[in-house]
Formats: structure tokens, C-alpha cells, sequence
């Protein structure tokens, strides 16, 4: 470390965006002049040089560094496995074909609801299959579907009142769920779902999930599973669709 550049090899060539975090150290190690005597810790965020919780919180809220964005899906009321999902969901890494892919999975890629790529995005949100779901949700509640997850933790809420938006994004991720379990039912069991047996499964998890809220909020879990039913009956039963027909719960 004497000499500059300094007189380091490494196992390995350094190329890329390695190569330049390696260019930018370099910059930095060329102005630290080194002297004989001891080492000693100071603290940069005061003028003393000492460790303050003050001086820290300071750095924190007057600089760059980002906020936890996923304090929304810990914040949610759904089972701890929910919140799991939710958190992979929205990273980008829950196995959906092109996901696999990238792990050396040699699968088709093709989405089991339609003939495009399955990604995140076409899955939840443009397939034709969750397309049909999320319009009878609109028409149901005349919420304009999300377009994509990081949407469903943006703006999408925007101008709905602060204390209804964790709600309808349990409501959001409720959906999503059952879209996901009767995809793996599709490609796991080779079991088909209709739009409505997704729709229905959404509706059993919010009546199961209304457990989980604030008691001045479980009623209207209840409502909006009632209201969803509906939707689904005015738009199916004319389509044949039978009102007797059994649709069992969903799978754990």
C-alpha cells in the first residue's frame, strides 16, 4: 500500500462495475497520508469527534438514504406467510417461470392461463385470465385496477382516505393470492379455476382475514366479500353459469 497504484492482485480480473468501485477506492487511498503514532476513532457527524444518537438521527433525515418501502406489507394484517409472499412479491423473485429461468430451469416459459411469458407483471396484472378478475373488482367496487405490484404500494391510492388503503391493499394482495394458488393448482395438479373460483377464494380469505382486523373493520371485510359475490353472480349467471355450483375452499 505504499506505492500508488497500490501493489494488490487479485485471484480474479476485475471487469465491469467491479473494475470501478475499484477505480473510485483507488481515488480515495490516493489523498490518506499516512503517519507514525496510534489510531484513534472519531465520529465525523460532530465536531468533538464523539458518538451521538442526535447527530446520527440529523445524518439520517437530511440525507439520501432510503426509507424502508416494505413498512407497508409488515404493517398488513394477514398471516406471517402472507407478508412473506408479499415482501418476494414485490422484490421481483417469486418463482414464476422467468425467475426459474434465471435459476437454470429449462421449463417452458409460456403462462399456464394463456400463451404469452409468464413474468410477475403479465401473471398478476396482464394476462387476460387476471385481467377478467380485476374488471369484475371494478365493477364491483369502481376501484381502477393496479397495473403492477410496485403500483398497488404507490399511487394507486392516491385520493382514497389514509385509513381505507391498508385495507384495500389486504384486499389487493387477497386477490393476488388466489390468483397464485390456482396457478399452482393448474401447473402442479393439473386443476383448472374459473375467473369466479378465484374471485370466490379471494372473498373466503377476506372473510378469514377479517379475524385479523381492528373490530370497527370487520364488517366491512364482510361487506365487500358480500359485494364481490354479487358482482360475480350479475355477471355469470347470464353467461350460464349455475347458482348452485359448489366451489370448495381453498387450499392451505
Amino acid at each position: 500500500m505504499e506505492s500508488f497504484p497500490p501493489n494488490v492482485m487479485f485471484r480474479r480480473d476485475l471487469v465491469g462495475p467491479r473494475l470501478a468501485v475499484w477505480n473510485v477506492l483507488l481515488g480515495r487511498l490516493a489523498l490518506v497520508q499516512l503517519t507514525q503514532g496510534s489510531d484513534v476513532f472519531r465520529w465525523n457527524l460532530h465536531e468533538n469527534g464523539k458518538f451521538s444518537v442526535e447527530s446520527m438521527y440529523k445524518a439520517l433525515i437530511h440525507s439520501d438514504v432510503p426509507v424502508d418501502n416494505n413498512k407497508n406489507i409488515w404493517k398488513m394484517k394477514v398471516p406471517l406467510k402472507l407478508k412473506n409472499f408479499t415482501w418476494y412479491l414485490r422484490k421481483g423473485v417469486l418463482l414464476t417461470k422467468d425467475n426459474l429461468a434465471k435459476r437454470n430451469w429449462h421449463g417452458g416459459l409460456q403462462c399456464c392461463f394463456c400463451h404469452q411469458d409468464e413474468t410477475i407483471k403479465h401473471l398478476f396484472f396482464q394476462c387476460k385470465f387476471a385481467r377478467s378478475i380485476w374488471s369484475v373488482i371494478q365493477v364491483a367496487s369502481n376501484l381502477y385496477p393496479s397495473r403492477n405490484v410496485a403500483n398497488i404500494f404507490s399511487n394507486w391510492l392516491r385520493g382514497i382516505d389514509r385509513k381505507y388503503r391498508m385495507l384495500i391493499r389486504v384486499g389487493a394482495i387477497a386477490v393476488i393470492w388466489s390468483l397464485w394458488l390456482c396457478r399452482n393448482d393448474l401447473v402442479f395438479n393439473g386443476k383448472s379455476s374459473s375467473p369466479l373460483q378465484v374471485i370466490y377464494r379471494c372473498t373466503h380469505l377476506l372473510r378469514l382475514w377479517s379475524f385479523l382486523q381492528r373490530l370497527e373493520n370487520r364488517d366491512l371485510f364482510t361487506e365487500v366479500g358480500t359485494r364481490l359475490e354479487q358482482a360475480v353472480r350479475d355477471i355469470f349467471i347470464p353467461h350460464g353459469w349455475q347458482r348452485s355450483l359448489r366451489i370448495g375452499p381453498p387450499s392451505p
